[in-house]
């Protein structure tokens, strides 16, 4: 006997979300001493006694609104914190980290109307740098819907619990290239970094940011490339400008300090956002430090495409008669993403209303069907799902379709709650 198969149906829609982001550039909590990144440890005081730790805080930070949905993903790096240790980062309910009454003005932790305060669970773990990288979705927040976060603080603890850090999330008019390791690379540095693109008053491009991982106490290049990806070392090919001038990107550089991290901050003339001679889109590379040095990091100026699909039932799935439960019930939602660093695809979501305890396979399909709206791209997310008698088959119309095979996948449903969770596809 041949055995059913039910499939489910969703619209999905990818869309730039360059409107729905934020950075936070982080710097050290209203009181707290500051060090300069070069500056040594504080003497013992006179007759003995601990030293009082000083701080010189820093990185940057996204914070991105999922389309579709009520929660935020944020990301990024903290620097100067205490090293190798695991402590809290927290957005608080303040709009300030300037004043002289912190604890009253940037108050507590901010979750209205929550039974618990989810923020207890967010963590970093620093490194022997004292860097941090940080990833974190949060749901029940949005950047200007509910429970909304812009402009509010978030604040950086050491291990004691003490607030050593703060920054305010401030909404970004521009884009953002995320940095990791260059495809290939196989030096000693392990780049990390964020660094915001806008444009300043004056019309220039203005680039701010953070780089961690870099050789200690060097000077190195970093420059917008003609590529529009790193999945590849080839892909980002050579610098971008108007060829009927001067190179100008021979001399932008970084300088990272004792810890290996760089803070840039410089204008470029000549270039735009989305006008003449646009970088959105562009790959942004960090080299080793020396002339002729290996490319060390990449990334894209830009968030790449993310949809968030609506999971139904598929149409006529009702009225087959070898369908054993109710289909009406089917529901959820999956994110997918595009990485444009490692090229791969990501889907994370929840399904809901399947037999439960079941577990099957679910597959990308070559099928696309889909119309262009207003920087909207709709395409049908067609999925089906098994349980111990039905085959399980999730088909995502992406718009080409790719000679290998797909990968295995495999999702599993709970008695309760069936989840698709982390599942990465190479593209």
């Amino acid at each position: 006997m041949r055995v059913p198969t039910l499939f489910l149906a969703a619209l999905l829609w990818a869309a730039q979300t360059a409107a729905h982001k934020a950075v936070v550039q982080l710097g050290a909590y209203p009181g707290v001493g500051s060090l300069g990144a070069s500056s040594p440890p504080p003497a013992p005081p006179a007759g003995g006694g601990a030293v009082a730790l000083t701080y010189s805080i820093g990185g940057m930070l996204v914070v991105e609104h999922v389309e579709g949905s009520n929660m935020i993903a944020m990301r990024g790096v903290l620097t100067g914190l205490e090293a190798s240790v695991t402590a809290g980062w927290h957005i608080h309910a303040g709009y300030t980290c300037d004043t002289n009454n912190p604890d009253v003005d940037i108050a507590g932790h901010y979750f209205p109307g929550m039974a618990t305060d989810p923020w207890l669970a967010v963590k970093y773990a620093s490194d022997a740098n004292g860097v941090a990288l940080v990833n974190v979705t949060m749901p029940q927040f949005s950047l200007e819907g509910l429970n909304p976060v812009i402009g509010r603080a978030i604040v950086v603890h050491n291990a004691a619990g003490d607030r050593v850090g703060c920054g305010l999330i401030n909404p970004l008019a521009g884009q953002v290239a995320v940095l990791n390791s260059y495809p290939g690379y196989d030096g000693s540095s392990a780049v990390r970094g964020v660094i915001a693109v806008t444009t300043a008053p004056d019309g220039a491009l203005a680039f701010t940011g953070t780089l961690t991982g870099l050789p200690i106490s060097s000077t190195g290049g970093w420059h917008v490339h003609e590529g529009a990806s790193c999945s590849s070392s080839d892909a980002p090919r050579g610098h971008f400008f108007n060829p009927n001038g001067a190179d100008p990107w021979t001399a932008i550089t970084y300088t990272s300090d004792t810890a290996g991290v760089a803070s840039l901050n410089a204008t470029m003339t000549s270039f735009s956002l989305r006008e003449a001679w646009p970088v959105t889109g562009h790959a942004l590379v960090v080299h080793d430090p020396g002339d002729d040095a290996p490319r060390s990091g990449c990334g894209v100026i830009g968030t790449p495409p993310m949809g968030v699909s609506r999971l139904g039932a598929y149409p006529g799935a009702a009225a087959n008669a070898a369908v054993s439960f109710d289909v009406s019930q089917i529901g959820g939602t999956l994110l997918v993403a595009h990485d444009g660093v490692t090229g791969d695809l990501m889907i994370d979501g929840l399904v809901t209303g399947l037999l439960p305890s079941s577990a099957g396979g679910w597959h990308v399909h070559e099928g696309v069907r889909g119309t262009h709206l207003t920087h909207t791209r709709e395409a049908r997310l067609t999925t089906s799902l098994c349980s111990t008698s039905l085959d399980a088959l999730l088909a995502l119309s992406l718009g080409s379709s790719h000679a290998r095979p797909p990968p295995t996948l495999e999702a599993t449903s709970s008695p309760r709650a069936p989840k698709i969770r982390g599942s990465t596809l190479p593209m």
